[in-house]
């Protein structure tokens, strides 16, 4: 794309899962995902913002994750309400610098199979199996969703607000009605 490079454009992926145990049982785990997930965020936009205020231009895309469209899940509490702060924060941040040259937008992975989404092998129980049907026909790799990522970062270049997310509505809908013809392994390949 002209005008362009890789090196213009920052991609905020600061974050962890939280732990998924009882919230009774989360006590020091909570604050450490809290402080990764939204004040790690929070520094490294700050960071980022304040390098490029001084070149004449740079995009900046904030990773989302599960819980940033308001979706919850119980065994995911504390990532997903630290996501859906994620969003807040992001569209907070398009309004504030819309009269700058930073430019500043979403990227949305979907499910993508990496250790923050499967368990080790000590905690694949009933669960896990159950769980990994629905993630065979949802999930991907990191090398199928990333090219995806890149060519619509570029595609998006300099336009705030702008959202590039792989796992939309209509592609859920297609996998399922895909499902009941073609079964997908995004585990076996990867060793798991």
């Amino acid at each position: 794309m002209p005008g362009l490079a890789v090196s213009d454009i920052w991609v905020n992926n600061a974050g962890r899962d939280g732990w998924k145990v009882p919230f009774h049982d989360s006590a020091g785990r909570l604050s450490t995902t809290i402080n990764t997930n939204l004040i790690g965020f929070a520094d490294c936009n700050r960071v980022a913002i304040e390098h490029v205020q001084t070149r004449s231009g740079n995009d900046h895309r904030n990773m989302e994750g599960f819980g940033s469209n308001g979706a919850v899940a119980s065994h995911n509490r504390s990532y997903g309400a630290t996501k859906y702060a994620v969003r807040y924060f992001t569209k907070a941040l398009v309004a504030e610098l819309a009269k700058t040259p930073i430019k500043v937008g979403y990227l949305s992975p979907g499910i993508v199979v990496t250790d923050l989404l499967v368990p080790g092998p000590e905690h694949r129980d009933k669960n896990w199996e159950r769980s990994k049907k629905i993630l065979n026909i949802l999930a991907d790799t990191v090398e199928t969703v990333t090219p995806f990522l890149v060519e619509g970062m570029l595609r998006e270049n300099g336009k705030n607000g702008a959202a590039v997310r792989w796992l939309t509505g209509s592609k859920i809908r297609s996998r399922f009605f895909m499902s009941l013809f073609r079964k997908r392994d995004v585990f076996g390949p990867l060793g798991y």
